[in-house]
């Protein structure tokens, strides 16, 4: 439950920093959009000017195109940069997608290990009073299985049922034959 929790905090920790780099990337890139606007607002402004002066002065016109290449690249380089960034910002923001799917199903997690948590405390409960319930009714029965087995030793003692005389003595002997070894001892 700690290391959830301690998990829980290092990716809230990482998506706020994660949060403050895509805002830096969108205000980079919101920056270097002004400047590839204003690049390209000069730009045309250089064509302009190299239209009218291009009659006048041959050199100036050189030294135009020279500054013109140098803004193209310039302006290549930050078009490159720029795809860069939002490359950046669409990996940075399917990590965050990600992240939060983990800490979802983190959660998910540890509500089901609390949910069957409490399944087995209730489970484990159940079976205890089953138990004590089962530990009671034993000892009923076994309680009753004594009281009905003194009144059957009572009851089926074997020197009432008998007649012990000189005249019987062979009947004596044979009903000794047919009782149990316990009685039969009783009886020598």
């Amino acid at each position: 439950m700690g290391s959830l929790q301690i998990l829980s905090d290092k990716q809230s920790q990482k998506l706020a920093e994660n949060m403050i780099y895509i805002k830096e990337l969108e205000d980079r890139e919101m920056m270097l959009t002004q400047k590839v606007e204003a690049l390209v607002v000069e730009n045309k402004d250089a064509y302009e000017q190299i239209s009218r002066w291009r009659e006048a002065c041959e050199m100036e016109v050189a030294a135009g195109k020279k500054a013109i290449k140098e803004h193209e690249e310039l302006v290549n380089i930050l078009k490159q940069e720029l795809e860069k960034t939002r490359a950046a910002s669409r990996i940075s923001n399917s990590k965050l997608q990600l992240k939060d799917e983990l800490v979802a199903t983190a959660i998910a997690a540890r509500e089901a290990a609390e949910s069957s948590l409490q399944l087995a405390d209730s489970r484990a409960t159940e079976l205890h009073k089953q138990i004590e319930e089962l530990t009671r009714q034993l000892e009923e029965v076994e309680k009753r299985e004594r009281i009905n087995r003194r009144r059957l030793r009572r009851l089926c003692w074997p020197w009432r049922g008998l007649k012990f005389g000189t005249a019987n003595n062979t009947t004596g002997v044979r009903n000794v034959t047919r009782m149990l070894p316990e009685m039969q001892a009783l009886l020598r």
